[in-house]
């Protein structure tokens, strides 16, 4: 037996939670959505499932407003978890649509003892299957169910659904109904969040029609892109725009503006339980977030693990969290919640606590390798000087990627240039950056101070010391070569290669500063020496960094050419061709444009060898 209290069952219904909201005459038409609830009345389930305030409520009033048919609708609260309760109010919504309909559930709910909840679900799809006309049943905030009682007896209706019978679920958070097999049987219409946000043209519509004025199209762009189509961020934005001009409101709309805070105080924040509003809080000081990340930024609260437990609850509960993959693994929050949370977090925290909180989400993902994303929350933190460390600790493996200049330019472009020209590795990176640009009067205004600060540095790590100095010499030695001073140029880069002399963690370091040895050596009449650095050279290149193998045989085709040894110079630039052809060299290089300048010097090289040879056609084809 389920009950054998009386008192419950004969208490009074609410009236006003059985009252079907009626459609406002004003509101924006959406007949895209309207027709999907229509076509979702051929399945067992339409389910409305998004956050507060995206309009789940009005959009089922919209629609039915103009089906012309029984409509049985109830408002469920915290005090619906009891399974009779429950059915008190499904049964009067019922019989006040179609009065003839539940009439041996409703006489049973008054007695005092009732059977188990099986009888109850056989009785109500019984019941129902008993309608003499189609009926659609609306449950309106399902998410204050927890009874599994009452998600029961609605899974037993799903599965032997009465013909007559539509089922429409409004929810904050999806119920647990075997969704996945509904959606396998292909017996569920679904409309979330991302269906419900309003376009910019329906944006423009209802800011018009509630200021009663025209509005600026950048007006309902910029609002429509804060609030993500965010339908009562609208329309919070558009009661503040009756009392005040659209330019003053669009430097103050954030989470944090008056109306949208206390709405997400009263309906989002207000009874979600502590560790919910922990993780919200804390996670809001990162761009997005995973569950690892979560869990290192919950480190010292009572819940230091529960990263993952809580996103599976934000996101069954739609708490403004957007998944950012296929996978579910990385999510971010709506911009405006954001907003409202990273405030709260200030409060709570003060600057102390955030910093704190930047600093680990900064060490989080500069292990995870995410080294730009690290950067941002290192300097936030105010810690410049281990942001700076991790730029000079990643440096190198930067360079050997196939395009590291962009990436080195976002690294350096975060630290202000006081603190560049304070931390030596962060010189030594700059000092890089120039050299992909060709900068030499750059790097020869920077070198020299930067080598005093590297051999003024007492801290005592002397393996980071001789790296620095390596890759000065290195850098020194390249801007020497090509000032046209290959004997000066080539102790240093003799030196630089001797530190850098690992082919896998210094990959382009060494290649370059081979190549570049090469060249000097080839300057100063040391040939063979030459040719047997860049044999070396394109073995590392072809094992290590295969980005630099196109320059390394560009440099051979040169000294090849002119040293007048044309099948030598035709071998080499028609091997520079056939690379530059290969499907290899697309993986290895996509979109990288000095393929096409060496590709271009390799025509250059076999077009002056015909010329050469008086072959004048051939080497008009190549000079095309």
């Amino acid at each position: 037996m389920l009950n054998s209290n009386p008192q419950i069952e004969t208490l009074p219904l609410v009236q006003t939670k059985l009252y079907r909201p009626q459609a406002n005459v004003d509101l924006i038409q959406r007949p895209h959505l309207l027709a999907r609830l229509d076509d979702g009345l051929r399945h067992n389930l339409i389910l409305v499932s998004a956050p507060a305030g995206f309009g789940k409520t009005t959009l089922a009033a919209q629609w039915l407003a103009g089906r012309g048919q029984p409509v049985a609708w109830v408002s469920l609260d915290e005090g619906d978890n009891q399974l009779p309760h429950f059915l008190r109010y499904v049964c009067a919504a019922a019989r006040q649509a179609v009065p003839e309909a539940c009439d041996a559930l409703h006489h049973l709910l008054t007695t005092a003892t009732l059977p188990d909840v099986n009888y109850l679900g056989d009785l109500l799809v019984e019941e129902l299957n008993a309608l003499p006309v189609a009926l659609i049943l609306v449950l309106d905030d399902y998410h204050h169910i927890r009874s599994s009682e009452v998600h029961h007896v609605l899974r037993h209706l799903l599965h032997y659904r009465p013909p007559r019978l539509h089922l429409v679920i409004l929810t904050r958070s999806d119920p647990p109904l075997f969704l996945g097999r509904l959606r396998m049987s292909q017996q569920i219409t679904e409309i979330r969040a991302a269906d419900l946000r309003f376009a910019l043209a329906e944006t423009r519509q209802m800011l018009q029609k509630q200021t009663d004025r025209p509005l600026d199209d950048q007006v309902a762009q910029t609002l429509q892109t804060r609030t993500e189509g965010w339908v009562i961020g609208l329309q919070l934005a558009g009661i503040s725009l009756q009392s005040q001009p659209p330019a003053q409101l669009l430097a103050r709309f954030s989470g944090n503006h008056r109306l949208l805070a206390g709405y997400l105080v009263e309906e989002v924040m207000a009874g979600l339980p502590e560790d919910v509003i922990e993780f919200l809080t804390r996670t809001a000081v990162v761009d997005r977030f995973c569950a690892p990340l979560g869990d290192a930024l919950l480190a010292g609260s009572p819940w230091p693990d529960a990263g993952q437990t809580t996103i599976a609850q934000l996101e069954a509960q739609n708490l403004f969290i957007v998944p950012l993959d296929d996978e579910g693994v990385w999510f971010r929050y709506h911009d405006l919640f954001r907003d409202f949370l990273l405030n709260r977090l200030k409060k709570e925290q003060g600057q102390t606590g955030l910093a704190e909180l930047h600093h680990r989400a900064g060490d989080w993902l500069a292990q995870a390798g995410l080294i730009e994303d690290a950067l941002r929350h290192l300097l936030a933190a105010g810690d410049e000087t281990c942001a700076a460390d991790l730029v000079e600790t990643h440096l190198h493996p930067l360079l050997n990627e196939r395009v590291p200049a962009p990436v080195l330019v976002r690294w350096l472009d975060l630290f202000p240039e006081p603190v560049i020209q304070a931390h030596p590795g962060l010189r030594i990176a700059q000092l890089f950056l120039f050299s992909f640009r060709w900068d030499l009067a750059a790097i020869t205004a920077s070198i020299d101070h930067t080598r005093t600060l590297v051999q003024a540095d007492n801290t005592g790590n002397d393996e980071r010391r001789r790296l620095r100095l390596g890759a000065l010499d290195g850098i020194q030695g390249y801007v020497l070569y090509w000032q046209g001073e290959a004997q000066r140029a080539i102790p240093l880069l003799q030196h630089g290669f001797d530190i850098l002399n690992d082919p896998v963690a210094y990959a382009f370091s060494h290649t370059l500063i081979l190549l570049i040895l090469a060249q000097s050596y080839a300057e100063e009449g040391h040939r063979e020496t030459a040719l047997a650095l860049l044999r070396t050279a394109l073995a590392e290149a072809t094992a290590h960094h295969r980005p630099a193998m196109m320059i390394v045989l560009g440099a051979r085709a040169i000294i090849h050419f002119n040293a007048g040894e044309q099948a030598e110079a035709t071998a080499t630039a028609e091997r520079m061709v056939a690379l530059a052809d290969s499907s290899q060299a697309r993986r290895d290089w996509s979109g990288v444009g000095f393929v096409q300048v060496w590709r271009g010097w390799s025509a250059y090289f076999l077009g002056a060898i015909r010329y050469e040879q008086n072959n004048l056609d051939a080497a008009a084809q190549y000079w095309q």
